[in-house]
């Protein structure tokens, strides 16, 4: 009897001395989780601060280009209007920001989603933003292997994709092959 007192004693004497050891005299009040706490606040506030100042200071603009091809021509098995309803979900937040501007960021969607818009739109940001601006670009498609006419993968130079074929952006226009 005495022997068993003796060994739940010893056994609830280790799990109490692991749990002090495992969460810290401090943690068991609660007073080191407090203080961490605070430490996060008073992080998050100073970094607030410095946004605010850095916005006030700086010549920062903010660009985007949202680019969601979402439909297929001849291919209405690929469509994924998921695709087009996602980039108006971010375009709507992106305007609720005070960074965004509505003429800082071109959404292209759809049948609009052409290869030469692609080069348009790009070009757009190339010369309209800086080195100390902030650039945003959202492309959603599908992307498919490059291949020949005859179906043949092709690796343009330098070959180095291991399974011989350069993988492609699918535009609204181009064929869907799966």
């Amino acid at each position: 009897m005495k022997y068993n007192l003796l060994s739940k004693s010893l056994v609830l004497g280790v799990v109490i001395l692991l749990l002090i050891v495992a969460f810290g005299a401090g943690n068991v009040y609660g007073i080191n989780s407090l203080t961490r706490i605070k430490q996060t606040q008073i992080i998050q506030k100073n970094h607030q601060t410095e946004l605010m100042d850095h916005e006030k200071t700086s010549d920062t603009e903010y660009w985007a280009l949202l680019f969601a091809v979402g439909i297929y021509l001849n291919a209405p098995g690929q469509d994924r209007p998921s695709m087009l309803v996602a980039v108006e979900n971010l375009y709507n937040v992106m305007l609720d920001s005070p960074q965004w501007k509505e003429d800082h960021i071109h959404k292209v969607t759809g049948s609009d989603c052409l290869r030469p818009r692609l080069i348009k739109e790009l070009n757009w940001l190339i010369n309209n933003a800086d080195e100390d601006d902030m650039v945003l670009v959202y492309l959603t498609t599908h992307g498919n292997r490059l291949t020949d006419k005859n179906g043949n993968p092709v690796d343009i130079p330098p070959k180095d994709e291991a399974d011989g074929s350069d993988e492609i952006l699918a535009m609204y226009d181009v064929g869907m092959i799966y």
